[in-house]
């Protein structure tokens, strides 16, 4: 489990690395897609702790938008 959770935070880091070099280097600015990326960078960490917990998220636990 412990690899499943390596990758995951591997994903998450991979993500919040992409979002700091647009914000950094692109003009103008994709706020758009460096939200988008932090959002996906949240939420993969998010599972990387659930997994390192063994928490099953339960339906009412996800966001319904």
């Amino acid at each position: 489990m412990d690899e499943v959770v390596a990758e995951w935070i591997k994903f998450s880091d991979r993500d919040l690395e992409t979002a700091n070099y647009l914000y950094e280097n692109m003009r103008p600015m994709p706020f758009e897609i460096i939200c988008y990326l932090c959002q996906q960078s949240a939420e993969k960490a998010l599972k990387a702790f659930w997994i390192y917990s063994e928490i099953k998220p339960e339906k009412h636990m996800i966001w319904n938008c």
